[in-house]
């Protein structure tokens, strides 16, 4: 779902940067910046997400941060009219949408649709899109076809990860093939995307996802920025040799143009490891060849030295 928003602030995906001299201390759970924070993550659906108390740059956390658990609509993004898209008439049990000889909405996806987990398990790639069914299709919230939809089932903790700022972990091991959440955000237009990555730049920190997995013409990509509003997701930092995965979602807008964006476990990882995802993949095991620009932190072995 996209609700309206009326945001007026400032094309790259996310970042949590720290690329400035920051002020580094320790603090615990009855810090007043630590509490707010916390009493925001408490208000979020889902497993719990906590601060992990230690050492960091309190300063720099989003107190003034809105979380939110859907898109919102920004400047120059287009609206969508849904009772335009196909949708199911299955009902209620899930075994219907299972049957690619009889669901449309599995017909539509293909072989490629979270009516089948095990694809992402075995690594299937990104450059195709999960396709789920929506709010038109007869089905209930258990279809095997919304796992995206069921939302994150795992706890998280943001943590001071040094050079990189802020980031995120899960405290239990995650197999392969595992939702971690979706990028929320504000959703803005061309234009738009093109005016805030200019700032971005100059300020060495963004937060825009572009949306630039299908054909649309380059330059002409919307994208979702969630600086002010936003979910955890927005600390998943950048890794040259990610453990997670970003793939595009199809639901109840199908114009191509937007689109969710889900992150999906690729490897087994252990409990408390940085949970990372490529800025600049398009799919999976690719990287945008002419990238460069903001200098990497990854500290990984196959890191290529630079972002974007």
């Amino acid at each position: 779902m996209i609700e309206s928003s009326s945001p007026e602030k400032p094309e790259s995906p996310p970042a949590e940067s720290a690329r400035v001299s920051v002020v580094i201390f320790k603090f615990t759970e009855t810090d007043p910046i630590a509490v707010a924070f916390q009493k925001l993550l408490d208000n979020l659906q889902g497993p719990p997400v906590t601060l992990a108390v230690g050492t960091g740059n309190l300063t720099s956390l989003p107190v003034g941060f809105r979380f939110t658990d859907h898109l919102m609509t920004g400047k120059g993004a287009t609206t969508f009219d849904h009772q335009f898209i196909m949708s199911c008439t299955c009902p209620h049990g899930t075994a219907e949408c299972q049957n690619s000889s009889k669901c449309p909405c599995k017909i539509k996806a293909g072989n490629f649709t979270t009516s089948n987990p095990e694809i992402l398990k075995e690594g299937r790639s990104n450059a195709l899109a999960i396709i789920e069914c929506h709010r038109r299709c007869k089905c209930d919230i258990d279809c095997f076809g919304r796992v995206v939809q069921r939302g994150r089932k795992i706890p998280l903790e943001i943590f001071w990860a040094g050079t990189k700022g802020w980031g995120l972990r899960c405290p239990e091991k995650l197999p392969r093939g595992i939702l971690v959440d979706k990028y929320f955000g504000e959703v803005i237009g061309p234009r738009e995307a093109s005016r805030r990555a200019k700032i971005n730049d100059k300020n060495g920190a963004s937060y825009l996802f572009t949306l630039d997995k299908f054909d649309v013409p380059r330059g002409k990509y919307h994208a979702i920025d969630g600086e002010r509003f936003g979910g955890v997701a927005r600390f998943i930092n950048h890794s040259c040799s990610p453990n997670l995965t970003a793939y595009a979602v199809v639901s109840d807008r199908r114009d191509w143009k937007v689109y969710d964006v889900a992150f999906f476990t690729n490897k087994i990882i252990n409990a408390g490891e940085e949970l990372t995802y490529d800025y600049v993949e398009r799919v999976v095991g690719g990287v945008d060849e002419d990238a460069e620009g903001w200098e990497c932190l990854c500290g990984s072995e196959g890191c290529k030295g630079h972002i974007f």
